[in-house]
């Protein structure tokens, strides 16, 4: 006897949205506003516009407004540029000035170094420059970093410059140091940068160690309590008021997942920080929790 078996497989309809060029006419003689029909395939102006004998082109009408937006598109990518320059430190545009020639790490030549991967600090009025992977995983081993050079503490604005550098280059998909697959190593690096800038603050008596072990039911408690701190502030402080929220009702797979994702929020969101007030305050919400 034959058995015959019958499969029906769904069929799956996908409907893509593909976004046509604008018609690069005005929309009439009079007008001077852009039609707002989309361009045929491999064409610049739309159906009626492409019969025209002599369309009037909108970018043609508009030329010196155009001119001011490419004044402004260069004056913003020049002023980024002088940014990440300015957070690279001293000697990224005269490598002469530097006092080492190489690397620890990377052994590059300071003269091949890419300025956005540059990171110098001047003491004793030299220059001394690293790449700025090895200046970062160095820094996040100790609550107080030496250079390796002369074992001198790093100034506090000098590791400011560095969490700014590292904040830019992960918002813009730049390459940056991978975090420590050891997680409570991870946890551990991220206490010490808040550390720093506890020190930089003045509070020189804060030890990371104090608050590596505290778990995530800490860490709510503490978001909830600075939280409320920071509304009762004033300014108000927004963006970080933002943050911690998002940090407080943030869901992850493990407890540690949760750890290692809010103090990530926690730094991005003291890097910009500029008030004693603030890092008072959360030091306070630590101590409470």
């Amino acid at each position: 006897r034959r058995i015959r078996f019958s499969c029906a497989f769904p069929v799956f309809k996908t409907h893509y949205r593909v976004s046509m060029p604008q018609c690069e006419s005005v929309s009439n003689k009079t007008s001077t506003t852009r039609c707002i029909s989309n361009a045929m395939k491999g064409h610049s102006f739309c159906g009626r516009h492409a019969r025209a004998k002599k369309p009037r082109l909108w970018a043609e009408l508009h030329q010196t407004k155009l001119k001011g937006f490419v004044k402004y598109q260069a004056l913003y990518r020049g002023w980024k540029v002088r940014r990440i320059l300015k957070w690279a430190g001293p000697g990224v545009l005269k490598r002469s000035q530097c006092v080492n020639d190489e690397d620890l790490c990377t052994f590059e030549s300071k003269d091949r170094q890419f300025p956005f991967d540059y990171f110098g600090i001047e003491e004793g009025g030299k220059i001394w420059w690293f790449d700025f992977s090895t200046v970062w995983e160095w820094t996040i081993r100790s609550v107080a970093p030496t250079n390796p050079y002369t074992k001198v503490p790093f100034e506090y604005k000098d590791l400011a410059r560095l969490r700014k550098l590292h904040l830019y280059r992960r918002r813009n998909h730049m390459v940056f140091p991978a975090s420590s697959r050891d997680l409570a190593e991870n946890i551990t690096h991220r206490w010490k940068l808040i550390t720093h800038i506890f020190r930089m603050y003045g509070f020189d008596d804060v030890q990371s160690s104090q608050y590596a072990n505290l778990t995530d039911t800490h860490l709510k408690n503490m978001f909830r309590m600075f939280i409320r701190d920071l509304e009762a502030l004033k300014p108000v402080n927004h963006r970080l008021i933002v943050i911690c929220a998002k940090a407080l009702v943030g869901q992850t797979t493990s407890r540690t997942g949760y750890i290692i994702n809010s103090l990530n929020l926690l730094t991005i969101g003291l890097t910009d920080t500029q008030s004693y007030d603030v890092i008072f305050l959360l030091l306070s919400s630590l101590y409470r929790c």
